[in-house]
């Protein structure tokens, strides 16, 4: 079981000493020993419950270019860019277009923890 929760959540190696209980209080509890090791190979922290946070709070992003997040023009279109700050019709990837209320750009370190 433990060799088939070490591949399942993509560690490289099954952890040298494991303790244990005979059970669980409640069958949804995370292994606490192997959530540490994820936490310390995938540098973030797991929660009791599973989950994880990434903080990109210092990420304020007000305006963006589409061709700098990888939209091309006609995506930007559908998904309601259809101008740039100016007014001007979206024509090229890298006009200045302001960020949507509703929108988000997560950044590119976030991608290798999910």
């Amino acid at each position: 079981m433990l060799e088939a929760a070490v591949k399942r959540v993509g560690l490289t190696k099954s952890p040298d000493v494991v303790k244990g209980t005979k059970g669980l209080l409640n069958k949804r509890r995370p292994l606490s020993r192997l959530r540490r090791d994820c936490e310390s190979e995938a540098e973030v922290s797991i929660f009791k419950d599973g989950t994880i946070r990434f903080d990109a709070t210092k990420c304020i992003l007000t305006q963006f270019r589409p061709g700098e997040v990888g939209l091309s023009v006609e995506k930007a279109h559908t998904l309601g860019y259809e101008n740039d700050m100016n007014g001007k019709p979206l024509e090229s990837p890298e006009q200045l277009c302001a960020l949507e209320v509703q929108d988000l750009v997560v950044p590119e370190t976030a991608r290798n923890i999910c």
